[in-house]
């Protein structure tokens, strides 16, 4: 708790932070969520008739990512005759399986797999979504979340990790349990 007297502020990326910070510093602490800035103007409504686009960007691995979820997702939402579009973003050991189990549905344009992406490139694409998914078991912040938030993608994301001090349930996205 050796506090340096030349601290006279303290910008902290989440709220559990910020508490520690407030507490140890005894100075002057704000919250900038994840460090990054809310652009007004990524906010758009969803146009009737047209197809719920959805991103997925991260690392597309089944164990902690849980990128397998992708499937019965798809399936589930075309059963309801939901019309959507969903972009993967993202490598990983779990592409090939995932590619293979969704060929139908990228056969018919409905999934496309983007692999790696340069960061800008990621921007553009979170600019075309209206809803970022996050299925994770586990998480720490993640960022990739953040991004789509500032250009007008709704979350919906897995209960893990410091999620919830970044979404609020029904306000700011929509969270869900693991697996549901």
């Amino acid at each position: 708790k050796n506090t340096p007297t030349a601290v006279t502020a303290a910008i902290s990326v989440s709220t559990g932070l910020h508490q520690i910070l407030s507490a140890a510093c005894a100075t002057r602490s704000f919250i900038l969520p994840g460090a990054t800035t809310f652009h007004p103007a990524g906010i758009r409504s969803l146009t009737l008739g047209q197809p719920l686009r959805l991103t997925y960007v991260g690392r597309v691995a089944e164990s902690e990512k849980r990128a397998g979820d992708l499937v019965p997702l798809c399936k589930r939402l075309a059963s309801l005759g939901v019309r959507f579009e969903l972009k993967i973003v993202g490598g990983g050991n779990f592409l090939t399986s995932l590619e293979s189990s969704l060929r139908h549905e990228i056969s018919s344009g409905i999934v496309s797999i983007w692999g790696p992406q340069p960061h800008t490139r990621i921007r553009e694409i979170f600019q075309q979504s209206d809803i970022s998914l996050l299925l994770s078991s586990t998480e720490g912040f993640p960022l990739a979340v953040l991004e789509g938030m500032t250009q007008g993608c709704v979350p919906f994301c897995t209960r893990v990790g410091d999620v919830q001090t970044i979404v609020q349930d029904h306000v700011t996205g929509k969270l869900f349990n693991v697996g549901d």
